[in-house]
């Protein structure tokens, strides 16, 4: 599972993934920063969101894989958190902060009560089963 946050400039997420056939815990970068400065971060059947932001940071030719039971998450330069789920197409969110993954609620409350992205991200670790450490954090805007 995941826990992916962004606020103020500031991209964290977890690195744990677990299989769900064995329940064996591996570990993984979750957010991945293109050469444009723009940081994006996977969710969700991790294979599949890793698939399509290695798609995107490889110049997107080809038809784009699947994102069946995925997302995929970007911030870039102009600070703007965008969110792609269930087909081809970025939408822009209002949110001045936002968190992704099994660990999105939590997070979301920890950054409304003044928690960084990575202060979420690591409140969550201390409470969610299914999101570990380490904690990578990218900048973004």
């Amino acid at each position: 599972m995941t826990t992916i946050c962004f606020k103020e400039g500031q991209a964290a997420a977890d690195s744990q993934l677990t299989s769900p056939s064995s329940g064996i815990v591996y570990h993984v970068d979750k957010l991945f920063k293109g050469t444009d400065g723009v940081v994006y971060g996977g969710y969700g059947d991790w294979p599949a969101a890793h698939a399509y932001i290695m798609w995107l940071l490889g110049g997107s030719n080809g038809d784009a894989p699947p994102l069946e039971d995925a997302g995929v998450v970007k911030a870039g330069r102009d600070g703007i958190i965008y969110v792609l789920e269930d087909s081809n197409v970025f939408f822009p969110l209002k949110n001045r902060f936002s968190a992704f993954g099994s660990g999105a609620q939590e997070a979301m409350m920890a950054m409304r009560y003044g928690a960084s992205a990575e202060e979420a991200v690591r409140a969550v670790i201390d409470q969610n089963s299914f999101s570990g450490l380490p904690v990578l954090t990218l900048t973004y805007g």
